[in-house]
């Protein structure tokens, strides 16, 4: 994973570290003060390694995920949830030619278990009824698009990271990402994105802050 950490000095750098060597799931950290460059290869959802970075009290932007082996990524994805109070982003990334990776952290939901499923198509227009089935390839066995079971928390919250073999992220786009329980649904469309070091964003192109003025926006 990367993120973009201020930095200012040495012991800024030296703090980003302590944070997360030792922490259970994160297996090597890379810091880089100069660059505000944080590198994390770990098993942990991207949401809880950044409260964990921003504990220090450092502003964080998360930028993206990939493989700790190659700093270039070919196929990236991320799924935006922003409808009523269900607020949320999924990252999908391609790490080598037989898997990929997806990370995300939704807001707004009711407590309990949830599916995680790629659905067939991406029209929101009427939600689970235009969306399409779970997304699969054969239409025999277990359906690719079943990603796994979801725990969101008494705050509403559900962190998830999975690995698939079974698809390739350049098929999921267009496509569209649920949080389902019985009438339950959220659903929001697979998009491509950029990956880890494509994302060298400095400036909001949108209104021209800083990426930590957004930082701290996000924070409000």
């Amino acid at each position: 994973m990367e993120f973009a950490v201020r930095m200012t000095c040495s012991t800024c750098e030296e703090d980003v570290g302590k944070a997360l060597r030792g922490v259970g799931g994160v297996r090597s950290v890379y810091t880089d003060a100069e660059n505000d460059l944080v590198l994390v290869e770990t098993n942990l959802p991207a949401a809880h390694v950044q409260d964990l970075l921003e504990a220090t009290g450092k502003l964080v932007l998360f930028r993206g995920f990939g493989s700790a082996v190659d700093s270039v990524t070919s196929s990236a994805a991320v799924a935006i949830f922003r409808k009523n109070e269900v607020k949320g982003l999924a990252r999908f990334l391609q790490v080598d030619d037989e898997s990929f990776v997806v990370d995300g952290t939704i807001d707004g939901l009711q407590p309990g278990k949830y599916n995680v499923r790629v659905r067939q198509f991406g029209d929101l227009s009427r939600g689970f009824l235009s969306c399409g089935d779970v997304f699969s390839t054969s239409g025999a066995g277990p359906a690719e698009g079943e990603l796994g079971l979801v725990h969101v928390d008494n705050t509403g919250r559900a962190q998830f990271l999975y690995k698939s073999e079974k698809m390739k992220v350049n098929d999921l786009i267009g496509r569209s990402l649920s949080i389902d329980k019985g009438e339950v649904f959220a659903c929001a469309i697979i998009a491509r994105s950029s990956g880890i070091f494509q994302n060298k964003k400095r400036f909001c192109t949108c209104d021209g802050v800083s990426q930590w003025d957004e930082a701290a926006r996000m924070k409000l």
